[in-house]
């Protein structure tokens, strides 16, 4: 009885290693394949995406505006980190504003870009089901993978 026992817990622990969650590689492959598909800038069709930067701990979107006449006029880079709190059908919310957005214009003449920080980033999440807290939670896992600093102190 006692062997039989044993025999079966060998086959659930053997079963249960095989249904793990899924790995950063794919996690970060998902999440990039959502947004080149669904964020707000690409949605429009003056925007083009041109580039994603995909960490544990930080993702980066290279986002292009053109005029009518197809000309590139603006960029943007917009970062934020991998730990959202919240989320609703138009954006992923963070606890502070984290989300960092630079525009390649000088609109107040210091001769740097302009810098904003928010606490959401813009994201349609009507166009799946469930599409923004499968994103968030995508994040969020994703975020578990992201070093923490060792502090001395």
């Amino acid at each position: 009885m006692k062997t039989v026992l044993k025999i079966i817990c060998l086959l659930l622990f053997l079963i249960a290693q095989q249904s793990q969650a899924q790995t950063k590689e794919e996690t970060i492959k998902w999440i990039k394949e959502k947004l080149e598909k669904y964020n707000v800038d690409v949605v429009k069709k003056n925007f083009k995406m041109e580039s994603i930067s995909i960490t544990p701990c930080n993702i980066e979107l290279y986002v292009s505006y053109y005029n009518e006449l197809y000309e590139k006029i603006v960029y943007t880079t917009h970062s934020f980190p991998t730990n959202p709190i919240s989320f609703d059908d138009l954006n992923i919310w963070f606890k502070s504003n984290v989300v960092r957005y630079e525009i390649n214009v000088d609109a107040d003449g210091d001769g740097k870009n302009d810098v904003h920080f928010v606490k959401h980033v813009p994201f349609i999440g009507d166009k799946e089901n469930n599409l923004c807290e499968r994103m968030a939670k995508a994040l969020q896992h994703l975020n578990t993978f992201c070093e923490k600093k060792k502090e001395t102190f």
